[in-house]
């Protein structure tokens, strides 16, 4: 027997190993909707479907009618394996620190070449120092 709607939103909750709360979070809904989805109180509309279809790499036509693989095929990866958007999240999160380390110690050391300057700290307490910097900058510092 074919599962409904409901039972695949669950299973689905489950295997991304979500709560209701995270998942309702992640797709911009509540926890008690959400609820209501899995008790079968109501259905989510299609749109909420495309959303969820999205969010999580699902296939739709999996999730609306239970028909084919609970995920599409551009969503695996060489091994076979699902790729969880967790996985993704967390390079794209690595990617943003490592530019920002990159950032920070280009700052440090415009910092440290900026306070030689005779005006760095009046530009500080004017409270102008990205003006003071966006005009003392050029060819003072080479990039990280």
């Amino acid at each position: 027997m074919e599962k409904a709607v409901n039972e695949r939103i669950k299973m689905l909750r489950s295997f991304l190993k979500l709560s209701q709360l995270d998942f309702a979070n992640q797709i911009g809904s509540t926890v008690q909707t959400v609820s209501r989805w899995e008790n079968n109180a109501t259905e989510p509309t299609k749109t909420t479907l495309i959303s969820m279809s999205e969010i999580f790499n699902v296939s739709f036509n999996w999730l609306k009618n239970g028909t084919g693989e609970m995920f599409d095929s551009e969503a695996k990866t060489k091994e076979g394996k699902v790729f969880s958007w967790k996985e993704e999240a967390y390079e794209q999160l690595k990617q943003t620190n490592d530019f920002l380390k990159q950032e920070l110690e280009y700052f440090k050391k415009l910092v440290s070449q900026m306070a030689g300057k005779p005006n760095f700290l009046k530009g500080i307490e004017s409270g102008g120092i990205f003006k003071f910097l966006e005009e003392n900058t050029f060819n003072t510092v080479s990039r990280v």
